[in-house]
C-alpha cells in the first residue's frame, strides 16, 4: 500500500502558515525516537502537522490539528474534536476527556462514522472544540 507523506507547518510567532518554498534547515529541526517505529519531529518556531492519509467528506486532506466534526450513527448528534497523533496512529481528541476519549481516527468504533469535515484547525480556530 502506497502511502502519501506530507506535512504541514504553522509558525508559532508570526501566526501564518509557512509557505512551501520556506525549506527547513537541517539544524532547525530536531528528531527524536520514542520508539523504534516512532519518530517526533519538532521546530522552535513551527508547529509541524503530518498529513492522516485521510481525506473528508468533501475531499478535504485531513492533518494533524485539525477539527473536524461527524455524526454519531446511534445517537444522531454531531461530535467535534481535534486530531491528534499519539503511540503511532491518529486520534481523535475530545475536549475534557483525556486520554479515555481518544480513538484511532483510522479505526474508530463501529458506532462512528468515517463522514468528517473539516471545520477549522487548532492555530486558527481553537474556538471551534471549546
Amino acid at each position: 500500500m502506497k502511502r502519501e507523506i506530507e506535512f504541514r507547518a504553522w509558525h508559532k510567532v508570526e501566526e501564518r502558515w509557512v509557505n512551501q518554498s520556506e525549506h527547513l534547515n537541517e539544524t532547525e529541526v530536531s528528531a527524536t525516537h520514542n520508539a523504534p517505529s516512532i519518530l517526533a519531529l519538532r521546530h522552535r518556531y513551527w508547529d509541524i502537522m503530518q498529513y492522516t492519509n485521510l481525506k473528508d467528506k468533501n475531499g478535504t486532506k485531513i492533518f494533524e490539528g485539525d477539527i473536524v466534526e461527524f455524526r454519531h450513527k446511534e445517537m444522531g448528534h454531531i461530535i467535534t474534536c481535534k486530531v491528534g497523533f499519539a503511540n503511532g496512529g491518529f486520534i481523535r481528541e475530545f475536549e475534557g476527556m483525556g486520554s479515555i476519549g481518544n480513538t484511532p481516527l483510522q479505526c474508530p468504533p463501529i458506532q462512528y462514522t468515517l463522514d468528517y469535515e473539516v471545520i477549522g484547525n487548532i492555530p486558527q480556530n481553537p474556538e471551534l472544540i471549546k
